[in-house]
This record gives C-alpha cells, structure tokens and sequence, in this order.
C-alpha cells in the first residue's frame, strides 16, 4: 500500500469528499488481498486491500491500532472500505499498484467530479527506519513521515 500513502503524503485529501477511490494491483496480489471487500474480523480486515487502503486514507497512517475491532468496526469506516473498487490490472506485477481517487474538483460545486490519479505504480517497501542507517522497523506499522520543514 505504498501507493496509498503516497497519495496521503503528497496531497491534502478530505477522506470525506473522495468520491471514489479504485486500486490495481497484478493479478496474484488481487488473488490473495483484492476479495475481502466485506471483511470480518481482524483477519480478514489484516488480508483486504479494501480496509487498507480506507484506513489509510481516512487515518495517515497504518499501525496495529488500525485492526483493532473498535477501528475495523467503525460503520463510516466499514462503509467506505466496501465502496473501494479493487481489480486485477495484469499490466502490474509483483507487488505495484496504480491508486486512482475521484474528489469533487476545488472551484466546482455542482455534482461532477474530477478524476485524479494520485500515484504511479510503485515497488518496495515502505517501512520506515529509525535513523538512514537502521534496519527497518517491524512490528510497529507504518506511520506518515514527519514533515521536514
């Protein structure tokens, strides 16, 4: 889901005026992350593309605390992860994946909305590390970078 927090990296999005939010991803991560639209329980929550992607954009960040059940449960939450459109996209391999949201456009106040792709694909890990030359953190999710001012 580095693509994800790409999107909360680089842009000041308002989970609540994203009209739609759709992911790719190659077609044996789909396999395995892309059918748990309706998850239940942490396990199914930890494996959805679906959840993931909605926490992320809705809290900046990816820690246990997201897949804790007052989090996952949380109706608005639950709503909108059920509402991402997630699809196998074989021009992708590995673990890419093309994030592409709909918000209503900033001077426009009628129903269109304009479609933005917000990140390109993507391979790596996005974990982050204490200092440059640490290993990378596990176990204690992943966070939004501090800005650097």
């Amino acid at each position: 889901m580095t693509a994800m927090f790409e999107i909360v990296e680089q842009h000041d999005i308002d989970p609540a005026q994203v009209k739609k939010l759709r992911v790719a991803l190659s077609p044996p991560i789909f396999g395995m992350h892309g059918i748990f639209a309706r998850y239940n329980g942490k396990f199914e929550a930890l494996l959805s593309t679906h959840y993931v992607a909605a926490a992320i954009l809705h809290d900046r960040e990816l820690t246990l605390a997201q897949f804790e059940p007052e989090r996952y449960e949380n109706p608005a939450l639950r709503r909108f992860a059920e509402q991402v459109e997630v699809r196998a996209e074989p021009a992708l391999s590995g673990v890419q994946a093309l994030v592409e949201g709909r918000q209503p456009s900033a001077g426009n106040r009628s129903r269109r909305a304009a479609s933005i792709r917000w990140a390109r694909p993507r391979t790596g890990s996005r974990a982050r590390r204490s200092r440059p030359s640490s290993a990378p953190m596990r176990g204690r999710g992943f966070r939004k970078p501090a800005s650097r001012t």
